[in-house]
């Protein structure tokens, strides 16, 4: 395990994979309204080792806390849902602006949001 120690968990193992673990960090220092719950899937989405196996076995579980195991199952439900939502259809800003305004406000801080 080198310098990690068994059920250490994953917040406390550097890691470096990706768009996501940028995203969750820019979010946590901007001081964001996001509930603990979604910033773990933010940053833990695309470490399919752990929530994807492919090969039966799950990656990295020797180093997962109580708490990754309890984020499990978050986890995959975000995964069903993202892995095939993407589309070629780009909104316009107004129904962009219609569906998202409300929730930027909410979790981001801000009562105003430039469009």
């Amino acid at each position: 395990m080198g310098i990690y120690s068994k059920n250490c968990g994953f917040d406390n193992l550097q890691m470096a994979f990706s768009h996501d673990e940028y995203l969750s960090a820019v979010l946590e220092k901007n001081s964001t309204n996001f509930p603990k719950e979604a910033m773990y899937m933010i940053r833990y989405h695309s470490f399919y080792p752990w929530h994807t196996s492919k090969s039966g076995t799950r990656g990295y579980d020797f180093f997962a806390s109580e708490y990754d195991w309890r984020m499990l199952p978050l986890l995959k439900a975000l995964q069903k849902a993202d892995l095939y939502s993407k589309s070629r259809d780009i909104p316009s800003l107004s129904e962009a602006k219609g569906k998202y305004d409300t929730l930027i406000k909410k979790y981001f801080n801000t009562e105003s949001v430039t469009w």
